[in-house]
């Protein structure tokens, strides 16, 4: 009797199933659909923020919805956010889990108002490795921000806090430029050098306050000028 009952209940949980619903792993993969190689790399060892005065990510420590183009694929409406300590690019996965997205697999991503390339070890330019934030593309130009991560543990503290440094390059005929003061952009630019200053000036931009802008709008007035004046 009771075997007859068992093969009844579970006659009945088999077509409950087919027709009303879905095994975990069917209901996890339906969620992650075409997204799920992305979700293939090891889980991140998350920080104890008890420990940190401050966080290593770019921007927030929130995940933010973004877009990530891989060597073969494009993957679209990912979490995602970047921690800047370890050069890592991180995915949330539908379930609540936290990866790290293989580097070599990555091309290109954006989140958060930021687009950002993988520079491999081996690249045109002669850049270290990593991810950069291209704040800048035009026609002839692109302005490339590396943001440095770098731990600080205070001997008279018990916490530690992150620093940052910002490193930019303009890439420009094949090669790239390290920007690192106003003098770097007139050296590349000497026929715009009035021009630069002029508009600079008028934008009321500033150097220290305000060198993401600053940089952006200056390289896309030099690439206008340059088009229009066929010297730099």
């Amino acid at each position: 009797m009771r075997n007859i009952t068992t093969g009844i209940i579970a006659f009945f949980f088999i077509i409950s199933i087919q027709l009303y619903g879905q095994t975990p792993v069917n209901r996890y993969f339906e969620k992650v659909k075409s997204n799920a190689a992305i979700y293939t790399g090891e889980q991140e060892s998350q920080y104890n923020f008890a420990f940190y005065d401050n966080h290593p990510y770019h921007k927030t420590s929130d995940f933010s919805t973004g877009e990530v183009y891989t060597n073969n694929n494009y993957y679209s409406n990912i979490e995602l956010r970047l921690d800047l300590y370890k050069n890592n690019l991180c995915a949330k996965t539908p379930n609540g889990h936290i990866v790290i997205i293989e580097k070599d697999h990555v091309k290109e991503f954006s989140f958060n108002h930021s687009y950002f390339l993988h520079i491999p070890i081996t690249n045109n330019w002669n850049l270290a490795s990593g991810y950069y934030n291209r704040l800048y593309k035009g026609n002839e130009l692109t302005l490339l921000l590396r943001e440095e991560c770098i731990l600080n543990r205070p001997n008279d503290k018990v916490t530690s806090y992150f620093s940052f440094k910002k490193k930019y390059f303009l890439i420009m005929e094949g090669k790239a430029y390290p920007i690192n003061k106003k003098s770097n952009i007139y050296k590349l630019f000497p026929s715009h050098k009035k021009e630069i200053k002029k508009y600079a000036k008028e934008r009321a931009l500033r150097w220290r306050e305000h060198r993401d802008q600053y940089l952006t709008e200056v390289f896309a007035l030099c690439e206008k000028l340059t088009y229009q004046t066929g010297k730099r």
